[in-house]
């Protein structure tokens, strides 16, 4: 399945124009209940998102514009194509503030390394 997380219609008329569909959703719920190992999330998703869809197994595509892009208005389709819109995917490695010891799910024991609690968000 692929979702599309957004509330921007421009993006998904631009998606959609390169050949993407999907179920449309606004938002990615704290849960992400729906998703299912191998889904597709298609969005302008921050780390926190990335980090959800990528523990439910289902993979992060993001919706990324060239440094300089203008920001805060609504883009058309045709706007994003000017400006340079891609779709990325991310893999993300989440690790202890010292970056030594990834992380591995969102409970994790102290880093050995340097003692510091390990957070994921």
């Amino acid at each position: 399945m692929r979702y599309i997380i957004t509330r921007h219609q421009g993006a998904v008329d631009w998606l959609r124009s390169h050949g993407l569909d999907g179920e449309v959703r606004s938002a990615l719920s704290e849960s992400a209940s729906f998703l299912q190992p191998g889904d597709e999330v298609i969005g302008v998703l921050p780390p926190s998102q990335l980090h959800r869809v990528m523990e439910k197994g289902a993979i992060p595509i993001v919706i990324q514009f060239p440094v300089g892009t203008p920001r805060g208005g609504e883009f058309t389709a045709e706007d994003m194509d000017r400006h340079g819109a891609m779709l990325m995917r991310f893999q993300m490695v989440v690790s202890c503030s010292c970056g030594r010891r990834p992380i591995l799910g969102t409970i994790a024991p102290p880093c050995p390394m340097c003692g510091a609690a390990q957070v994921t968000q």
